[in-house]
């Protein structure tokens, strides 16, 4: 995976990127004392925005890969993957989503999470992190059928969701994020930015 630094928050989105674009923009037009910008951007590594723990101007970089045709990355620059945005998109405009959120270990407070929305709401998540000073691993929703069970019984927690095993479940749900092409694309993206409006006072 595309990776700035020890940390990436990434979510796919079963849905042509204007259709994507058009549900980005419905989420945030709600927030008057917000002003949003669009640019088209050539998609390259380049293109990706550092993702960092807190920031007051949000931006999130869109694509169509070319390993999966129809689809959307949604890819922003808030290491919790922009997380109300992603669950407005799941739950109230009702896209299908595959969130995933993986730090290496030696992060403050790593984590490795699979979250994912359909049907208008989050129909599974599994996690594992280090909460202070522990770590948990956290389930909710039905096992899918491709999901490695046994992996779940490992007596260290954090190696219970390793980032392979991330992967593999992409690459089961129909991402295949381990190939190069999937972070390439033949067409322009979109960098959607959101940040508070700028006073006009003389």
């Amino acid at each position: 995976m595309i990776c700035n630094g020890h940390f990436v928050a990434v979510t796919f989105v079963d849905a042509p990127l204007a259709k994507v674009r058009s549900a980005v923009l419905n989420q945030l037009k709600s927030f008057d004392n917000r002003e949003v910008r669009l640019e088209s951007i050539e998609i390259s590594e380049k293109a990706f925005p550092v993702q960092v723990y807190n920031i007051s101007r949000m931006s999130v970089l869109l694509f169509q890969p070319e390993a999966k045709a129809g689809g959307t990355v949604f890819f922003p620059n808030l290491q919790d993957g922009w997380h109300s945005l992603v669950h407005g998109l799941g739950k109230q405009e009702q896209l299908k989503c595959v969130s995933v959120r993986s730090s290496s270990d030696d992060t403050e407070w790593p984590i490795r999470e699979l979250a994912i929305y359909e049907n208008g709401r989050m129909s599974r998540l599994v996690r594992v992190m280090r909460d202070d000073p522990r770590w948990e691993f956290f389930e909710s929703g039905d096992r899918l059928a491709f999901e490695d069970e046994a992996s779940y019984e490992t007596r260290l927690i954090r190696k219970r969701l390793p980032l392979s095993l991330l992967i593999e479940y992409c690459n089961s749900l129909g991402w295949p994020v381990d190939k190069g092409s999937f972070w390439m694309s033949d067409e322009q993206g979109v960098m959607i930015k959101w940040s508070l409006k700028t006073s006009n006072k003389d």
